[in-house]
C-alpha cells in the first residue's frame, strides 16, 4: 500500500517488513531506525524537493566493530519526496481618487496635463515568503489596447524585494510616466489626465502567478483662477438703447494649471454675453449711469469652474434711456495697513440685518465699491482675508514681542498690539511667542484663534490705545448719502515688524547687512555609531535671533535628540513634524544680542547613522520651510549659512535648489532665488503652459545662495509662467504668476 511518497510493498527491501518499530526489542531483533534530509529549493517541477535517506539497523546481527563487514544487519534507502504548491498569491490593487492626487501641470517635454498618483498593490502568498515573490506590471495608457506588450505600452519586471536590495537591476523594459521607472513594485508616478489600466503580476517560487487588474483615472480637480476686470464701463447705443458685453470682456488674466487659456470657458452666470437696454435702467439709473453686480466665470475642460465678483457700468450719456430712479447710493472704500499698503485679495461682505447681500474682493489698489444700493437703509461692511499665515511672520518678530513684554522697548501702536496677540487673550504673553513660534517652525499650519488677517474701520477711535483688545472687525453704517466712504486699516497677525506682503506689487526685500556663518565639524561615522553635531559659530556677534530649515540625508542618519549649549536652546526651538523626510526648522530668539567665541558649542543634534557617512556631506540648511536667516541686536535682517570645518579649513555647505519666487503672484517684478552646490554656469528659461520660450537667462552661478530679478516687462505674458533652473547635472522646475 501507499501512504504518501513512501512505498510499504514487498519490493522495498527496508520498508517492506511491516511493523517495523524503532527501539523495538524482541526474541529476534533490536531495531533502531533514522534518516538525514537534503533540500533543494530551486525546482522546475516543485516548490521544495527532499531527498530522505533512510538507515534501518538491527543490533542483534549488525557488528560495528567487524570490519569484514557482510552487510548482515544494516539497511539504507533513499526516498525522493517532492513538494508543490498550486494556490496563485492573492493580490489586491486600487488607485486613489481625486483627494489621493496632486496638482496637476502641463508636462513642457510633451505638452500634456499630468498628475502624479500613488500605485500600488499588496501581495500575500501562503508558500513563497514575501521577499521572494516576483513582482511585474504592465500599463495601458489610455486604456485603448494598442500598446506593444500585449496591448500594453509599458511593462517593468519581473523582479523579487530580494533581488533588488541586493542590486539587481536586470529589468524588463521601464515605465516613462513613473517616479522610479524600473521598480516593479510601485508605479506611482505623473500621468497624463485620462483613464488608464495597470496590471499587476505576482509569482510565487512554484511558478503560480497572481494577478490584479485596474482602471485608474488622472484627474485635474483644481479650480481655475479667475481674475476681474475691475469696473468695467461701457455706453448704451443710441440707435438701440442696448449693450452687449462678453464674458470675455471681464476677463483680467483668468488661468488654470492645465487648461490653455484660449480653451477656458467663460461666462456671466452660465451665458457668454449679457445685453442691456433700457427697461434694465427703470428705478436703477443714477446719475446717467447703471452699476450692475457681474459674477464672472471660469470653467476649465475638466469642468472644475471658479467665479469672481465684479461690476459694470453703463453710461447714458446722451440720456437714450429714461432717468427714473434716484434714490440708490454706493459704498466705497480701500484698505490699507497702518503704513499705508494697499491689502489685495480681501473679500467683502455686505451684509443687512445678518443676510449676505453682495461680494467682493479688492484688487492691487485695496480698493471696495458696492453700486446701486437703497438709500436710507443700514448696511454692515465686512471684509475677511485667511491666507498664508507665515507671510511676515518671522523670528524678529518674536523678538520684538519678547522686547515688549520685559519693558526694553514696547510696542505702542495699537494696530501692532493686535498683531501680537495671535491668542486673542487681549493681552501679550508668552504664550503669543509659543504660538508664533510653532508656525515658524511648521508644527501648526495656523493660528488657533484668529485668521491671517484682521481689519478694523479707519474712523475706529481707541479708547485707550495700550490695551486695544475691544474694537469692531464690521462697520454699520446708515446710507444717507449717494456715496458714503467706508476704510478699513488691515493688521497681518504676528508681523511686528511690518514685513508681510500685502498685495502683488509689492517689491522683493534684498539683504545687505551681512552673514552668519554657523559652522559643523566633518567627521565620519560608522554604521550603528551615536553623532553629535554641534554647531558653533566664528561671527556669532550681537545676535538676538535666528532661524532655518535644516535638511539631513535620513536614508543614512536618523535623528536622536538636542542638546542645549551657550544659547539654552530645548526642544522647543525645534520643529520635528518633518523628521521623518529628514527636515528640522529652529528658531532662538534673545531679548538682547549675543556674542560666542568660535569654539563655543551653541547647541547639539544628535543622530544614529545606519550606515558609513561623512556627516559633512550628509547636513544642509535651507529656506524650505523656515526661512534662513539671522537678526542682529537691532532686528537688522542677515543671511545665514552652514559651513563645515574640514582639515583644509571652512567649506560651505549647498546643495542644488531652486526656491519659489518672491513675491508671487507679482505685477511688476519678482526675485528667483537658487542655490549650487559649487560654482557653475546656470540657465534659467522661463516659458508659459503652451511650452512657448519667452526669456532665457545665463546666470554665472556662486557656491551657494544666487539670485535672479525677474521683471514682467521681460515675460511680455500673463497668467502661469513656468521657470526652469539648468545647472551642471541639475534640473528643476517651478511656476509663478503674473498679474495685471
Amino acid at each position: 500500500m501507499r501512504d504518501g511518497t513512501r512505498d510499504w510493498s514487498p519490493d522495498n527491501p527496508i520498508l517492506g517488513r511491516p511493523k517495523v518499530v524503532n527501539g523495538a526489542d524482541d526474541n529476534c531483533a533490536l531495531i533502531a531506525i533514522e534518516y538525514e534530509d537534503e533540500r533543494f529549493t530551486i525546482e522546475p517541477d516543485a516548490c521544495l524537493k527532499i531527498i530522505r535517506k533512510w538507515t534501518v539497523i538491527d543490533w542483534c546481527q549488525y557488528d560495528p566493530t567487524d570490519l569484514c563487514w557482510n552487510g548482515l544487519g544494516r539497511w539504507e534507502y533513499t526516498e525522493l519526496i517532492k513538494i508543490a504548491d498550486i494556490q496563485a498569491p492573492v493580490v489586491s490593487c486600487g488607485a486613489p481618487d481625486c483627494s489621493g492626487q496632486g496638482l496637476a501641470t502641463i508636462d513642457p517635454r510633451t505638452g500634456l496635463c499630468v498628475n502624479h498618483i500613488t500605485l500600488t498593490a499588496s501581495a500575500y502568498d501562503s508558500c513563497s515568503p514575501i521577499d521572494w515573490l516576483k513582482w511585474e506590471y504592465k500599463i495601458d495608457i489610455w486604456n485603448d489596447g494598442k500598446g506593444i506588450h500585449g496591448g500594453y505600452d509599458y511593462r517593468v519586471g519581473s523582479l523579487t524585494q530580494k533581488e533588488r536590495a541586493a542590486g539587481d537591476t536586470a529589468l524588463v523594459n521601464h515605465n516613462d510616466y513613473a517616479d522610479d521607472r524600473f521598480n516593479p513594485f510601485d508605479a506611482s508616478g505623473s500621468y497624463p489626465l485620462g483613464v488608464h489600466k495597470i496590471k499587476w503580476f505576482v509569482e510565487d517560487g512554484c511558478g503560480n502567478v497572481g494577478v490584479c487588474e485596474t482602471l485608474f483615472e488622472v484627474k485635474d480637480c483644481k479650480q481655475p483662477t479667475p481674475y476681474c476686470r475691475d469696473g468695467l464701463v461701457t455706453v448704451v447705443m443710441p440707435s438701440t438703447g442696448c449693450i452687449t458685453v462678453w464674458a470675455s470682456d471681464f476677463d483680467a488674466g483668468s488661468f488654470d494649471n492645465c487648461t490653455r487659456k484660449s480653451d477656458l470657458k467663460l461666462t456671466i452666470e452660465g451665458l457668454d454675453s449679457l445685453d442691456i437696454c433700457c427697461q434694465d435702467f427703470v428705478d436703477k439709473k443714477v446719475d446717467d449711469e447703471l452699476v450692475i453686480p457681474i459674477r464672472f466665470c471660469v470653467e476649465d475642460e475638466e469642468g472644475n469652474k471658479d467665479c469672481c465678483v465684479t461690476t459694470l457700468v453703463v453710461q447714458d450719456p446722451e440720456n437714450v434711456c429714461p432717468n427714473t430712479g434716484s434714490l440708490k447710493g454706493k459704498i466705497t472704500g480701500e484698505i490699507k495697513t497702518e503704513s499705508g499698503k494697499s491689502t489685495s485679495y480681501v473679500e467683502i461682505d455686505l451684509m443687512n440685518n445678518g443676510q449676505l447681500m453682495k461680494e467682493m474682493s479688492t484688487v492691487q489698489d485695496g480698493k471696495y465699491a458696492f453700486y446701486t444700493l437703497d438709500m436710507g437703509i443700514s448696511y454692515e461692511i465686512k471684509p475677511l482675508r485667511n491666507d498664508d499665515p507665515l507671510n511676515g511672520v518671522t523670528t524678529s518678530d518674536i523678538v520684538a514681542i519678547q522686547k515688549h513684554i520685559l519693558g526694553q522697548k514696547e510696542i505702542t501702536s495699537p494696530y501692532k498690539l493686535i498683531a501680537a496677540d495671535v491668542n486673542q487673550s487681549k493681552g501679550i504673553t508668552a504664550a503669543d511667542i509659543s504660538e508664533i513660534r510653532k508656525l515658524i517652525l511648521g508644527t501648526t499650519e495656523k493660528f488657533k484663534s484668529v485668521n491671517s488677517w484682521v481689519f478694523v474701520p479707519k474712523d475706529h477711535v481707541f479708547s485707550d490705545p495700550t490695551q486695544p483688545w475691544i474694537y469692531p472687525s464690521s462697520s454699520n453704517k446708515m446710507l444717507n448719502t449717494k456715496e458714503q466712504i467706508t476704510d478699513f486699516v488691515s493688521i497681518k497677525m504676528g508681523d511686528i515688524n511690518d514685513n508681510a506682503t500685502a498685495n502683488a506689487s509689492a517689491g522683493a526685500t534684498t539683504r545687505s547687512s551681512g552673514t552668519v556663518n554657523f559652522e559643523i565639524e566633518d567627521q565620519k561615522v560608522e554604521t550603528g555609531e551615536v553623532v553629535k553635531v554641534h554647531f558653533r559659530s566664528s561671527d556669532f556677534k550681537n545676535i538676538s535671533g535666528y532661524q532655518f530649515t535644516m535638511k539631513y540625508d535620513n536614508q543614512t542618519m536618523t535623528y536622536e535628540g538636542v542638546e542645549s549649549g551657550a544659547l539654552k536652546t530645548t526642544e522647543a526651538n525645534f520643529g520635528l513634524t518633518k523628521v521623518s523626510q529628514g527636515m528640522i526648522t529652529t528658531s532662538w530668539n534673545s531679548n538682547k544680542g549675543e556674542s560666542y567665541g568660535a569654539d563655543q558649542i551653541l547647541f547639539t543634534i544628535v543622530f544614529k547613522s545606519k550606515k558609513s557617512i561623512q556627516v559633512g556631506r550628509s547636513i544642509v540648511m535651507n529656506s524650505e520651510i523656515t526661512a534662513a536667516e539671522a537678526y542682529d541686536g537691532n532686528l537688522v535682517t542677515k543671511d545665514l549659512k552652514l559651513n563645515v570645518r574640514t582639515n583644509k579649513g571652512l567649506e560651505e555647505v549647498s546643495t542644488f535648489e531652486l526656491y519659489q519666487n518672491e513675491p508671487n503672484p507679482f505685477n511688476k517684478q519678482t526675485v528667483v532665488s537658487f542655490t549650487l552646490p559649487e560654482a557653475k554656469a546656470a540657465t534659467l528659461t522661463m516659458y508659459d503652459v503652451t511650452g512657448k520660450v519667452l526669456r532665457v537667462y545665463e546666470i554665472e552661478g556662486v557656491k551657494g545662495m544666487n539670485t535672479q530679478v525677474i521683471n514682467k516687462s521681460d515675460l511680455n505674458g500673463n497668467g502661469v509662467i513656468y521657470y526652469q533652473l539648468d545647472a551642471a547635472n541639475y534640473t528643476a522646475t517651478k511656476r509663478m504668476v503674473v498679474i495685471d
